[in-house]
């Protein structure tokens, strides 16, 4: 007696694994893409829109500028979200012509890396350094603070004698 083996066939069962198996890859596929835009692979490239750029902080968002002030050529780039921050990146490519060689030396090519918590971002000047520079460290910032502790010895010295003469009437 010879039992014969019968396949079971069940198209419902297929038809149904191969739903999930697609359904399962474009979770996946819209994973990726999340990822790349949130962590910042690809980002929005706002050029020299500073409007643009503003909108983009506000949320956050993946985006590139390249800043032209007072003749220095900045890049700034939002890196996206890491935890209760957004990274931001800013660099001074290119100094204005004609600043002194050792101004040109201390600043071009100088970078900062900025954590500006999220909570914060609404109300940031991205326009202006000052803005934010409180969230920044790295080279940059400690050129821009140099040079203000060089500026603020320069205007002490200059009216020292002013300065010694009020604290000498403050005491008399």
């Amino acid at each position: 007696m010879k039992l014969s083996k019968k396949k079971l066939d069940v198209p419902e069962l297929n038809h149904r694994s191969s739903w999930l198996k697609k359904l399962l890859y474009l979770i996946i596929i819209a994973a990726i893409i999340y990822g790349i835009f949130h962590y910042g692979f690809i980002k929005k490239n706002c050029e020299r829109d500073e409007e643009c750029f503003s909108e983009s902080a506000k949320t956050c968002w993946p985006t590139k500028l390249i800043n032209v002030k007072n003749g220095n050529y900045y890049d700034y780039a939002i890196k996206g979200k890491r935890g209760e921050d957004c990274l931001i990146y800013v660099k001074l490519d290119k100094i204005a012509p004609g600043t002194p060689i050792d101004m040109k030396g201390q600043f071009e090519g100088k970078d900062m890396h900025c954590r500006v918590p999220l909570a914060e971002l609404e109300t940031t000047d991205f326009k202006e350094l000052k803005g934010f520079m409180q969230y920044c460290h790295g080279e940059l910032k400690e050129a821009i603070y140099e040079q203000i502790i060089t500026k603020m010895y320069g205007l002490v010295i200059q009216n020292l004698d002013e300065i010694i003469e009020a604290g000498t009437e403050a005491i008399s």
